[in-house]
């Protein structure tokens, strides 16, 4: 079954030098407008929309387009939940020491390594505790 649903306004501005506008509403509560223009290699663009959700709820969004790509903004759209504060504060931390140059691999360099706290010349037994390991 096809379902017609009437147009109730719609504009359209081209300019032809790259900027643009348009808007429409339908009769079934859809509506959208946008403006943009062309800027280098790409187009930057703000605009809206909304319709009814099938819950009937109005669902509203606007956005921009650009090099940083589609961000849309609306209350509907969910969120992550917050950073936990052991992590916030590790992520900046490792911001603090990279922009100091300090970068850290993962590999062990010796770091704390204190060479009088370990006993024994490594070749015979003394120096060993008796489980096998080493005495510190």
């Amino acid at each position: 079954m096809k379902v017609t649903i009437p147009i109730l306004k719609f504009n359209a501005d081209n300019n032809g030098e790259g900027s643009y506008r348009y808007n429409y509403e339908t009769a079934n509560s859809i509506s959208a407008e946008e403006q943009g223009e062309a800027r280098g290699e790409g187009t930057h663009a703000r605009g809206s929309y909304s319709y009814i959700s099938p819950e009937g709820e109005r669902i509203s969004i606007t956005y921009t387009a650009d090099e940083n790509g589609f961000v849309p903004q609306g209350s509907h759209i969910p969120t992550p939940p917050p950073i936990p504060e052991a992590i916030l504060k590790s992520l900046q931390e490792n911001a603090a020491a990279e922009a100091r140059g300090d970068f850290n691999d993962g590999r062990y360099r010796g770091e704390g390594l204190n060479e009088g706290q370990y006993h024994g010349d490594g070749g015979s037994s003394e120096g060993y505790a008796s489980n096998g390991g080493y005495r510190y």
